[in-house]
């Protein structure tokens, strides 16, 4: 696998590029290993804690579709339920296989809480989940493939959070080709997003929502096969009134040449499907955008058609004093095409949009990614990677929230700035920037970045911080970065 990939890589983007792929993989192994070395220290802590379930009691349903998997695939994720140390759950599995392995291993595991159901036939990845999910008693759902596997504490870690009345619920995830205790990579995902969520399905696995929100918004749909989950989670987080990220990685994806783990090309019908869920999502919102694949992945750009004019300024002083309804400060010595600024003020044009910023670089090289606030510094995130990085999980093709942006370049809009009592002034430029975005954040507003977008600019990647700033946000600086893990983005 890696022998191919790494082929590809050099005949389409060249030695230079496949060096920084290579280098930015390495990277990110290290974080996978660090964490799953941090997690098999603390197993039995783990166990012990997580069999102690206060609250409320509450059924979860876990529905699998079967078809055909490896016996030792399907035994490994059957395990994976049984030790779970949250017990009151329901296995429900929709087997539309032809082999009959499955349906005697559930009836040598002789567990009351397997639920099985021999399907008439195979009707497809979408229409199997949901005669699993028929099946499930339990209020909530989780989503489990025949070959995954549940890291010992999903189920707890999700009850907790449906003790508080969470709608969705979804965490980290790691891929492996043999051992979960030696992932490929793990997935660190952020806070909720709708802008990443169009972006990919970042969220993945694994889920965990309410069964009367998969009712109300029809369940999975047939015709979006290999994006069938990007289209629900969609349609159902439109829905959903609360949605919560757990940091913690409980789920482990099985990568084999079958799967999209391993490669794009093993369902190539999925972009397709992702790009249909994403354009429909922007017509039901009366969005004016185009979507298009940004990459051999999943991976989607939702590029927005401006409807307001806006004023370019070079003076911060001058912003509270803007006419025009879209105002894009680029501070003097900043290059920035007017193509890009158009492409930058039409991302205004989604009312969740606050600040909204390029991809700033010099000489090739990324001088800002967006901010990482947290663990008592500011940084720019990505900084010095190839300016033709794909990033983290390819998080630099797609427009993808951030906590905060460079003060160099950003756009806002002119009325937002006032309804938020303007920029404090007893702060630096940067400050001042970083300090709007993270009070726009209270106001439901999410701070950009737009890769597509660039900006050319000479930074430094660490961020002054003034003793009036660190009073402010004491909190905020003294704790993690939402969106973007430390240990990936420096």
């Amino acid at each position: 696998m890696y022998v191919k990939k790494i082929v590809n890589t050099l005949k389409k983007r060249g030695l230079s590029d496949t060096l920084s792929v290579i280098s930015d993989r390495l990277k990110y192994k290290r974080a996978s290993v660090k964490y799953s070395n941090f997690v098999s220290e603390k197993d039995e802590l783990y166990h012990f804690e997580l069999t102690q379930t206060k609250g409320k009691d509450v059924l979860i349903s876990i529905c699998v579709p079967v078809y055909n998997p490896k016996p030792e695939h399907f035994n490994a994720m059957l395990e994976s339920v049984l030790l779970q140390s949250y017990d009151n759950w329901q296995l429900c599995i929709a087997d539309a296989g032809t082999e009959g392995y499955a349906q005697k291993e559930v009836e040598r595991c002789n567990d009351e809480r397997i639920s099985y159901r021999k399907l008439e036939g195979n009707h497809g990845i979408a229409i199997n989940t949901n005669m699993a999910v028929e099946m499930a008693k339990g209020e909530y759902v989780v989503l489990l493939d025949h070959d995954d596997i549940l890291a010992l504490d999903c189920l707890y870690e999700f009850k907790s959070a449906v003790n508080r009345g969470v709608d969705f619920i979804y965490a980290d995830e790691s891929s492996f080709y043999k051992d979960p205790r030696r992932p490929e990579i793990t997935h660190f995902k952020g806070s909720f997003s709708f802008f990443n969520l169009l972006g990919n399905n970042y969220i993945c696995h694994p889920v965990c929502f309410k069964k009367e929100l998969f009712q109300n918004v029809g369940g999975f749909r047939k015709g979006f096969e290999g994006s069938q989950d990007h289209d629900l989670f969609i349609r159902m987080c439109q829905e959903a009134k609360t949605r919560v990220h757990i940091p913690k990685v409980l789920y482990y994806w099985r990568i084999h040449k079958s799967s999209v783990a391993y490669d794009i090309e093993a369902k190539p019908y999925c972009v397709e499907s992702g790009i249909k869920a994403v354009r429909e999502y922007t017509e039901k919102n009366k969005l004016e955008a185009r979507v298009k694949e940004t990459g051999p992945n999943p991976i989607y750009s939702v590029v927005y058609e401006p409807k307001k004019e806006y004023e370019l300024i070079r003076d911060i002083t001058d912003i509270e004093y803007v006419k025009a309804p879209y105002v894009i400060y680029a501070k003097k010595g900043v290059k920035i095409s007017e193509e890009d600024r158009t492409y930058l003020a039409g991302v205004l044009s989604n009312e969740e949009a606050g600040v909204v910023a390029p991809l700033v670089s010099c000489k090739g090289k990324i001088q800002s990614a967006g901010l990482v606030v947290g663990s008592g510094r500011i940084f720019n995130a990505c900084y010095g990677k190839r300016v033709s990085s794909r990033g983290y999980m390819h998080i630099l093709e797609f427009t993808h929230n951030v906590t905060a942006v460079n003060s160099c370049v950003f756009a806002m809009r002119s009325s937002l700035i006032k309804k938020v009592g303007g920029f404090d002034e007893t702060l630096s430029e940067q400050e001042r920037v970083t300090d709007m975005c993270l009070r726009l954040r209270e106001f439901g507003k999410a701070s950009l970045i737009v890769p597509y977008v660039k900006a050319e600019y000479k930074l430094e990647k660490n961020v002054s911080i003034s003793f009036l700033f660190a009073k402010k946000w004491k909190r905020k600086l003294s704790g993690k970065d939402k969106w973007l893990r430390e240990e990936i983005y420096g």
